[in-house]
């Protein structure tokens, strides 16, 4: 992706997702200000709300042009790094990745696309069996 692009995409999803949803939680009658009778400020540190509502909704817009690829696995050092070569090993871009470690379990998924598009059925068996070879061995 482009970086003039991607600096597009954020000017974009800041002015017209972002900074609205922010006024709706923070901003005086904002929902968790008025759920609360507007009794009490919100206590909202670091953006939370809004960064993982917003964050939610990401993955569902770009799933119209990236395929989804969900890896559960034992987490330990390197996994990321072997996860993503093999994605490079199949010429895959990684448009979005939510990375999460839940005690000793990695549950990660991915949005790729390769030149642009969704794989293709051939491009996904051959990254599942890559995948499985190196994961599971």
């Amino acid at each position: 992706m482009k970086f003039s692009a991607m600096l597009l995409f954020l000017i974009l999803w800041s002015l017209f997702v972002y900074d609205p949803m922010a006024h709706m939680v923070w901003g005086k009658g904002g929902l968790l200000n008025a759920s609360l009778g507007g009794r009490f400020p919100t206590l909202d540190f670091a953006g939370g709300t809004v960064v993982h509502v917003t964050l939610g909704v990401s993955p569902l817009i770009c799933s119209a042009h990236s395929t989804l690829v969900e890896v559960i696995a034992q987490d330990q050092p390197g996994l990321l790094h072997r996860i993503s070569s093999k994605f490079s090993q199949e010429l895959c871009n990684i448009e979005i990745a939510l990375v999460e470690t839940e005690g000793q379990t990695a549950i990660d998924v991915y949005y790729l696309t390769s030149n642009g598009l969704k794989l293709n059925a051939d491009q996904q068996s051959r990254l599942r069996a890559a995948l499985l070879a190196d994961l599971v061995s």
